[in-house]
């Protein structure tokens, strides 16, 4: 009961918030953002999450994504650095629940190696746009996140669920929105997919909860 209505909370709020970013409605964002993250949560927890040590490593994941979500709603570059910061600790939370379930070091490896030719390549984009001040601190969240997707190729390649991997590309894919929208071309766009794709990602990280089992 909890999966399905924390996917139909998601959904719903999703389709409000995106209505708030075509009309630029600030009060309705920070209704309908904070319902649409919680849905993920729920959802987490309805897949199992209290059950294994996974599980709960995973959950909070999400709770420090959800704190992400909030600090990203204000436009100012100070709750930015906290939303990234939010989302960068979220990652190191996804990391460890990779390496709990077991990763093959081949695989990281092999992993690393395609994360960081797309990381590179997106910091290459993004730094003539960066404020100096904001250089490092992106630099270390792109190196996070490059991290937790490598550790999901090698934790799907030594068995683990493929939503694992899935969900870690999504996520990451789902950024470049953010950062186009926050230093490049701010626009409606940007919002239009990088919103639902990053729900899309953090659901199929959920589910990754139900499919193991100690």
């Amino acid at each position: 009961m909890l999966i399905i209505t924390g996917i139909t909370v998601t959904i719903t709020a999703l389709i409000v918030l995106l209505i708030a970013e075509a009309q630029n409605r600030q009060t309705l964002r920070w209704i309908a953002k904070p319902i649409a993250s919680a849905g993920f949560i729920l959802a987490a927890i309805g897949y199992g999450a209290f059950d294994t040590t996974f599980g709960l490593v995973m959950l909070t994941a999400f709770v420090f994504s959800f704190f992400g979500d909030i600090f990203l709603i204000p436009k100012n570059r100070s709750t930015f650095m906290i939303g990234l910061l939010g989302f960068g600790l979220a990652h190191i939370a996804y990391s460890t629940a990779f390496v709990i379930f077991g990763i093959d070091i081949g695989w990281t490896l092999l992993s690393a190696v395609l994360i960081t030719l797309f990381i590179v390549s997106i910091g290459r984009w993004l730094y003539p746009f960066l404020a100096t001040n904001t250089r490092i601190p992106l630099w270390l969240y792109l190196l996070v996140i490059g991290i937790m997707v490598s550790l999901a190729g090698g934790c799907t390649l030594a068995g683990g669920p493929v939503t694992i991997l899935t969900g870690a590309v999504l996520f990451a894919v789902s950024d470049i929105a953010v950062a186009r929208n926050k230093f490049v071309a701010p626009g409606l766009s940007n919002k239009l997919w990088g919103l639902p794709l990053y729900y899309l990602a953090q659901h199929i990280l959920a589910s990754s909860v139900g499919m193991i089992v100690g």
